[in-house]
């Protein structure tokens, strides 16, 4: 998820490499990039693989790319479970995904220093709108309180 962060093991891994910076107005990339990101860990979950997401410093293009999973299919998209079924910190199952609020306060729950960039945020919410119909976040509120407890942002 960074465009300034090289695959360093591409011999032994499978990379999926979303050039995306926090600059404002770099929506556009991250919006492109959307299916592309669902199709690559949909894939390593059908192979009962696992997916390392990252960006540089873990904050804002990564948690979006895992928000945008978490809103398009879930956590359990009827793919081969983890072997933690029992896990109560894991999100309910969902056909269609989660609502972005409680994906962002289940991903703040365990990452409390995720925030999306605000132009990736606005392209969360349209993706939200897309397969949910309405937002559950709005973005301007989100943009005057990035940092802020997902459970504030309601």
């Amino acid at each position: 998820m960074a465009v300034e962060t090289p695959n360093f093991f591409e011999d032994d891994l499978m990379y999926c490499k979303i050039n995306c910076s926090d600059r404002a107005g770099d929506g556009e990339n991250f919006r492109a990039a959307l299916h592309a990101i669902v199709d690559f860990i949909d894939s390593a979950r059908a192979a009962n693989g696992r997916v390392l997401v990252h960006c540089t410093s873990g904050i804002s293009r990564s948690s979006s790319a895992v928000l945008a999973y978490l809103v398009r299919r879930g956590p359990r998209s009827g793919l081969p479970d983890s072997g933690r079924a029992g896990d109560a910190r894991r999100p309910p199952s969902a056909r269609s995904g989660m609502a972005l609020i409680s994906a962002l306060e289940w991903l703040k729950e365990r990452r409390p220093i995720a925030s999306p960039h605000p132009a990736y945020m606005s392209e969360l919410v349209t993706w939200e709108v897309r397969w949910r119909k309405r937002p559950s976040l709005d973005n301007e509120r989100y943009s005057d309180n990035r940092y802020s407890r997902a459970e504030d942002l309601k």
